[in-house]
């Protein structure tokens, strides 16, 4: 017999469906964020994602 640690509630399924929103409204949010300060934000050079992580801001040294 198969058994499941989780059950499927109307509960999680909300869960689910906020945790989805927020993930989109994320990736909105850092796309319009390069967009403003990346000259390509196709190639993105301040803005990384890293995979299984999340975003990092990555700095540059600065001349003056």
């Amino acid at each position: 017999m198969w058994s499941y640690k989780y059950k499927i509630t109307p509960d999680s399924c909300r869960l689910s469906y906020m945790h989805t929103q927020i993930f989109l409204a994320l990736r909105v949010n850092i796309s319009n964020l390069r967009a403003k300060l990346e000259k390509d934000p196709s190639r993105p050079r301040y803005i990384i994602t890293e995979l299984g992580v999340g975003y990092r801001m990555k700095a540059e040294k600065c001349d003056g």
